[in-house]
């Protein structure tokens, strides 16, 4: 039985190529080595014996394939492109050779702290490889982690370099690496502005204006995208970063972690919801206080006492204040997108027009107002005329209803995104978001609305 070998400290494909056309000749000429080599490592050849004589080997009809499969065997290796990889990766300026998708697997798998001992000690065009498989704020982080890190001993840079060949070997065995021919284009992935194409044109619109269809729509189409020219192509898809889909985006694109980006995206959308959750909550003390003749200040104080951190010294305003001065500020700053003291000031001056002038005052703001809660009810007080129990129910149905969508679209984009990242065919990726959003919405009415102020 032939013993397993330890490749020569400068071995090479071209060393690898010649050993097995070598290895196939001495077996067809008997050679009694070369006979116990492939029979050790090649299992239809385990009955050969090395005194076997050279005209019964040549029934045997060894491939050139078969002796490629035992030479790699005699050197600890499965298969013949695992030795192929162990070798290549010895010299780590060989690295401009893997494709993108390799390149992006691999750093995703080594630790940052070996890459970053790595780059600077790699040649340009192998370096580069790595910088132009990187996001725009990944590229932007590592510069400056290799910056901050500056010189660094030969023992760690040796020993990261040993940590990113066993990860590359191991990638190789796993089949993940794809080496590319030396004259082909490897300038990384060509940049490409997605952001005025049609089908992406729902990206960054909050996820309330977005319906689950085109939601549904939308994801295919980016995974379509993904599987079609690679992940790194949806980067201009993120620059907006404005709700919850983008920032998702934004995490794949710089190659987080499934199972971390899964965790993020999960907590973000939590957190969107709390927060609409508060402004919901915000809406329906200040309304409900406001139709019911609430003196100003306790207004002011309610929305305080039960929403901030801080509570103002209230005085009495000096001169008036108009609904054409709330016109202008609604049409300024749309009510969503102001802050929650900002929230407090308005119904002040609210309050203190609907006791000066009435509720019906109000009506010129129902065409400004961007928070469901809050019109649904204005409009049972003013359009509608309701009783106020009717009012305080309309607002609560209205809150859990923002609240369900809101549930429903964080699970598709979830499960959406987390699909984009493995790979998974468009069309089931959307079958699994509409499962998800299924399934978060149920969970969501099974534990019912939250309790106000709590």
């Amino acid at each position: 039985m032939s013993a397993v070998r330890t490749l020569p400290e400068r071995a090479s494909i071209e060393f690898l190529k010649k050993e097995s056309r070598d290895l196939h000749k001495a077996f067809q000429a008997g050679d009694a080595d070369a006979i116990s080599r492939i029979s050790t490592f090649l299992p239809r050849a385990a009955g050969l014996v090395p005194s076997t004589s050279p005209d019964d080997l040549s029934h045997f009809d060894l491939s050139r394939q078969e002796a490629q499969h035992a030479l790699a065997g005699s050197y600890g290796c499965a298969k013949w492109e695992e030795l192929l990889d162990t070798v290549r990766v010895q010299d780590l300026d060989a690295l401009d050779l893997l494709s993108d998708r390799s390149v992006q697997i691999t750093m995703r798998e080594v630790d940052q702290r070996d890459l970053v001992r790595l780059l600077p000690s790699l040649s340009r065009a192998s370096a580069d490889r790595f910088y132009h498989n990187m996001s725009n704020n990944v590229q932007q982080f590592i510069r400056s982690e290799v910056a901050f890190l500056g010189e660094v001993t030969q023992e760690e840079r040796a020993a990261s370099q040993e940590n990113v060949r066993r990860t590359l070997v191991e990638l190789g065995r796993q089949g993940w690496l794809t080496w590319e021919d030396p004259d082909a284009d490897r300038s990384g992935p060509a940049a490409v502005d997605l952001s005025t194409e049609a089908r992406f044109a729902h990206v960054a619109r909050p996820l309330l204006e977005v319906s689950e269809d085109e939601l549904a729509d939308t994801l295919k189409a980016i995974a379509e995208q993904a599987r079609d020219l690679g992940i790194l192509s949806l980067q201009s898809l993120t620059s907006d970063g404005s709700n919850l889909l983008s920032e998702a985006l934004q995490y794949i694109v710089d190659g987080t972690e499934p199972d971390l980006v899964q965790d993020l995206v999960e907590t973000r959308g939590g957190t969107i919801l709390r927060h609409r959750t508060v402004k919901g909550h915000m809406a329906i003390e200040g309304w409900m206080s406001i139709q019911s003749g609430d003196n100003p200040a306790i207004v002011r104080t309610k929305l305080e006492t039960y929403f901030l951190d801080k509570i103002s010294r209230w005085e009495a305003a000096q001169g008036s204040i108009g609904i054409d001065d709330l016109v202008q500020r609604l049409r300024a700053t749309p009510l969503l997108s102001m802050a929650d003291e900002e929230w407090a000031e308005l119904f002040l001056d609210m309050a203190i027009i609907g006791r000066r002038e009435g509720l019906q005052a109000f009506e010129p703001l129902l065409e400004l107002l961007d928070d469901e809660v809050l019109l649904a009810g204005m409009r049972a007080t003013i359009i509608d005329r309701q009783a106020p129990s009717e009012i305080l129910e309309n607002m609560k149905t209205s809150l859990q209803q923002i609240r369900l969508q809101l549930k429903r679209r964080e699970a598709m984009v979830v499960a959406g995104c987390t699909g984009i990242q493995m790979g998974h065919k468009p069309h089931d990726l959307v079958a699994a978001a509409r499962v998800a959003a299924e399934e978060q919405g149920s969970k969501l009415l099974a534990a019912g609305p939250p309790a106000m102020n709590s």
